[in-house]
């Protein structure tokens, strides 16, 4: 699976591919796995059975879009496998997500020795409500 992004906020538009970037997955602290993400954006999976949207508002929960974004435009999504998918007249649920790449994948897993300071993600702020 490989993913591409389109950002809109108010003032601004773009669009970018997700290249993979390894040396920034295995180091989640470093500069260019910590930038904000924009208010809002789309990532776009190519899959063989057709693409799907994951739409994120970082308003919603900053801590976790930004995570996301950041692995997307990592390529930490890149070529991984779904490894369920519920397709109801009611629920719609696909899961995925753990890189193919245990080096890269044990940065985020929370039960890893190798575990990074930064693959665990903070709480959202306390003056979020839930």
């Amino acid at each position: 699976m490989a993913c591409s992004s389109s950002t809109s906020s108010s003032t601004s538009s773009s669009s970018s591919s997700c290249e993979q970037n390894p040396l920034a997955l295995k180091q989640p602290c470093s500069p260019s796995m910590q930038v904000p993400a924009p208010s809002s954006f789309a990532l776009t999976f190519p899959t063989q059975y057709g693409p799907f949207t994951a739409s994120c508002y970082r308003e919603l929960a900053p801590s976790q879009v930004d995570r996301v974004y950041n692995l997307a435009l990592n390529g930490y999504y890149n070529d991984n496998y779904c490894m369920r998918v519920i397709n109801s007249t009611s629920l719609k649920i696909i899961q995925f997500g753990t890189n193919g790449d245990p080096s890269i994948s044990q940065k985020y897993n929370w039960n890893s020795i190798k575990l990074s300071p930064c693959g665990i993600i903070l709480p959202q702020p306390p003056s979020m409500s839930y």
